[in-house]
């Protein structure tokens, strides 16, 4: 017996596993036997029927597989799919529906003899310690980042006990040791959300979005009522490290943007494959009682931008001008829908999105107006930051004034690059 639960908003994510879908149902799958065997052959049937390229599903002894983490990966389509996976229900929950995970609270990209800061994450206790954007980890625990990420040990240190001692390279050189312990981190939503007063006069928004969950929705609407309150002229999304999200959050979110002339308009439709086309639906963008009375939006992005962000950046252009300012997103034009059997939840992609010009299938990404770099010599907010300067120059002469088009470095997996 099904039973079907119905997310009413969102969930988050940065990469190849855990940051790049949104995720529409939940499906929970009732069974008697949670054995290999029976794990299998449930996942076997379901690429067959509600995977969307169910058609280039091979036929294989699914009983002969050793879990059904090893079928997938024979399962899926290959050329396209890179996103497909089986997690555990406990690691959805907590990561794609409260969008939290215990940790230090800080984004990072991994380089050869540190790790570079990306992202610190609000309230966190990278926050608390001083932790900042630009700055590197040298060492954990007294031991040389060389030697650990040689020894491919870092997941393993990060997760380990309850707290660390970290020495830190500022962006002068200096190093500094900080203890940090172990905290829930909030690691999707509103980050930062400020009224910018630009060199013409003009209030411009600022908005840095992590991740799509339903825990966003308050911090949303909180924004865009200060935003409308200090009646801003102009608004910059930075989705620079957004992996994506429900469906739903982004369509709020786009609503929030595109204020009362877009409302009841196509946002997104989500088409599924020939076997289950009554599941297709149509987002319509939502009265959410914020009008900015915008007739452009900013979207910084990067190739951590990936599927609901990419969504929004899609779903929007129909009905507005969107001026995209980075690199390119990551081409995800997918999603899941997510089914819980055994304690686990199954996430085959199982639609593509369709904008209201019909447009779909942008596998190769979506290319900015104007280029430009991450720029982690200055905090996210700063007006002097590469990304959003390049789209404040863009605001005030009209044209991309330093075209440098980045080819950008992907964080590859949004939880796994968190500390």
């Amino acid at each position: 017996m099904k039973r079907r639960l119905l997310l009413a908003a969102v969930i988050l994510i940065n990469t190849v596993i855990f940051g790049c879908g949104p995720i529409f149902f939940i499906e929970t799958e009732n069974s008697n036997s949670c054995d290999v065997p029976s794990q299998n052959e449930y996942l076997y049937r379901l690429m067959k029927h509600s995977y969307l390229w169910n058609d280039q599903v091979p036929d294989v002894d699914y009983l002969a597989s050793p879990s059904p983490e090893e079928l997938m990966k024979e399962l899926i389509y290959t050329p396209v799919d890179k996103w497909s996976t089986i997690i555990s229900a406990e690691t959805f929950h907590s990561r794609f529906i409260r969008g939290e995970y215990t940790g230090y609270g800080f984004m990072y990209e991994i380089q050869t003899e540190a790790l570079l800061i990306k992202l610190v994450y609000k309230l966190s206790p990278a926050e608390m310690a001083g932790l900042l954007r630009g700055e590197k980890i040298t060492a954990i625990n007294g031991e040389s980042l060389l030697d650990i990420v040689s020894q491919d040990k870092l997941s393993d240190v990060l997760s380990h006990g309850d707290a660390a001692s970290f020495e830190i390279m500022g962006k002068d050189g200096s190093l500094r040791t900080i203890v940090m312990n172990k905290g829930t981190v909030n690691a999707s939503g509103v980050q930062l959300g400020k009224v910018i007063q630009l060199p013409s006069g003009k209030k411009a928004g600022y908005l840095l979005f992590q991740n799509f969950t339903e825990a966003a929705y308050d911090d949303l609407l909180n924004a865009f009522a200060l935003f409308e309150s200090e009646q801003i002229e102009e608004l910059a999304v930075d989705l620079r490290y957004n992996g994506g999200g429900t469906v739903s959050s982004a369509n709020y979110l786009a609503g929030l943007i595109a204020g009362s002339t877009a409302q009841g308009k196509r946002f997104v439709q989500l088409s599924y494959n020939d076997l289950n086309k009554n599941l297709d639906n149509e987002y319509l963008l939502p009265d959410t009682g914020i009008n900015l009375s915008l007739s452009r939006v900013f979207v910084i992005t990067t190739s951590n931008t990936c599927s609901s962000s990419e969504a929004l950046v899609k779903g929007l252009s129909p009905h507005m001008n969107v001026v995209q300012i980075g690199s390119s997103t990551c081409g995800k034009p997918v999603g899941f829908r997510a089914y819980s059997y055994c304690e686990k939840v199954f996430l085959p992609v199982s639609f593509r999105f369709v904008n209201a010009d019909g447009e779909k299938d942008w596998f190769d990404g979506i290319q900015p107006l104007c280029g430009a770099d991450d720029d982690l010599a200055n905090e996210l907010g700063d007006s002097n930051e590469g990304m959003l300067a390049a789209t404040f120059d863009y605001v005030e002469a009209g044209t991309c004034v330093t075209p440098k088009i980045s080819k950008g470095r992907r964080i590859v997996d949004f939880f796994k690059n968190n500390g």
